[in-house]
């Protein structure tokens, strides 16, 4: 986890005027709930904790914690009032806390560092929109059903200065030019110094069953803003209301990857039946596949329900055919006449080995040494019965002739490969 955390806040944090950001840190914040929302309150802090406590933070630049301290409080210090030590004060406090020291037990999930992700992508792309005179400053209300878009464009006359559309999924959502109110407006628009507001309403939440129980769900939704510059997207989790139960959650998630596996379907795996059947999936995920190396289709699965006895597939022809991984490598001198091979006996035991050879030192050899006629060198380097040939030879202008060649040493670079087992599995139910 130390390294996602430390690789998150370098990516969201190289921009330039981080001071200016107050109007993004809303967009922080709200992937923050999304969190809360899919996930748990926990999730949320277990995320914030492995990114924030995880790793040395002396080592950041201004920009770097200035922006780690919105990823922790959902907003900074406000523009020309950053303090260094203030930020790092305010971070180290909420680390040493009870709270932070358990969250960094908690695993975060990949569907909270998802929506993570997600927020600190829109962050990022609100303040490059903010660095190049495009201010988008987003309002979106406590029950998240309504969302307002400010737009301001107060750089110099630009054809880049338009928007090009705005697409919603899960909203109803009207611009309007606040400085002409009532016109239609057509896109693409010329932003000029008007001022325009995005206007986005939440679509109805619908009556679902979840585990016997009745939900009123909001779906999921998506606003994006099309400029001739950046795009910009929000993101917003599916609601239940009243809150979903853990257990019923997790059996959705787990449902969609059951899902996506559909019956007959093959998936490879670097592990052998005893441990991929028995040790990794869960007991009861372990009838749904089994291994596809022609044995009878098991009685009573739902594969036999759809194809009627008969034989699995028989993949285990191609378990490791062709599948190479590099293993290894060899940069040294080899000399001519050497057997290159020799050089591999020191080597990590691999399966094959592939090499290229470069020029080290080889020197043409003269005609007649004690002439001046020498002119053009050539140079040599090839394989022969799986020994290196590196050698030289002069040109003598004097007397139309070469001299013999001269034996040399060349660079050798070696990448060793291993052969890879992939075993066939076959979702049968």
């Amino acid at each position: 986890m130390k390294k996602l955390a430390a690789t998150a806040v370098s990516s969201v944090l190289l921009l330039p005027n981080f001071a200016h950001s107050g109007p993004c840190d809303s967009i922080i914040t709200h992937g923050l709930r999304n969190i809360s929302i899919s996930e748990s309150d926990a999730a949320l802090r277990s995320l914030k904790a492995n990114r924030a406590c995880s790793f040395d933070r002396t080592s950041l630049t201004d920009q770097q914690m200035a922006g780690l301290e919105v990823e922790v409080f959902g907003y900074g210090q406000g523009e020309g009032d950053y303090s260094r030590s203030k930020s790092e004060e305010r971070v180290k406090s909420w680390c040493d806390s009870r709270d932070a020291a358990f969250a960094t037990n908690v695993r975060s999930s990949a569907q909270a560092e998802s929506f993570y992700q997600g927020a600190v992508s829109a962050w990022e792309t609100c303040l490059k929109l903010n660095n190049r005179d495009f201010k988008i400053t987003p309002i979106i209300s406590a029950d998240r059903r309504t969302v307002d878009i400010g737009i301001v464009y107060d750089g110099l006359d630009s054809p880049d200065a338009n928007l090009k559309g705005v697409k919603a999924e899960g909203f109803t959502c009207t611009l309007e030019n606040l400085d002409q109110p009532g016109e239609k407006v057509v896109y693409p628009v010329a932003l000029g110094k008007a001022t325009f507001n995005i206007s986005c309403t939440r679509d109805n939440a619908k009556e679902v069953e979840r585990g016997g129980e009745l939900y009123e769900v909001v779906p999921r939704g998506v606003i994006s803003i099309h400029t001739a510059s950046e795009p910009f997207q929000l993101f917003f989790a599916e609601e239940f209301n009243p809150s979903l139960p853990a257990e019923v959650a997790r059996q959705i998630r787990q449902d969609v990857v059951d899902n996506s596996v559909p019956i007959g379907a093959i998936v490879w795996s670097s592990f052998a039946s005893e441990v991929f059947l028995e040790k990794l999936l869960e007991k009861s995920q372990r009838a749904r596949y089994a291994l596809a190396d022609g044995s009878p289709i098991p009685s009573g699965s739902k594969l036999e329900s759809i194809l009627g006895a008969g034989l699995l597939p028989d993949l285990t022809p191609l378990t490791g055919a062709g599948l190479l991984a590099a293993d290894g490598t060899i940069a040294t001198n080899i000399s001519s006449g050497e057997q290159i091979s020799s050089k591999f006996n020191s080597a990590p035991s691999v399966d094959k080995w592939t090499y290229s050879f470069s020029l080290r030192d080889i020197e043409g050899q003269a005609y007649s040494p004690n002439e001046y006629e020498q002119d053009v060198d050539q140079f040599q380097i090839y394989e022969v019965n799986g020994a290196l040939i590196a050698q030289g030879r002069t040109w003598n202008r004097k007397w139309n002739v070469w001299g013999a060649w001269k034996g040399g040493q060349a660079n050798l670079f070696a990448l060793g490969w291993t052969q890879l087992k992939l075993y066939p599995y076959i979702r049968v139910d």
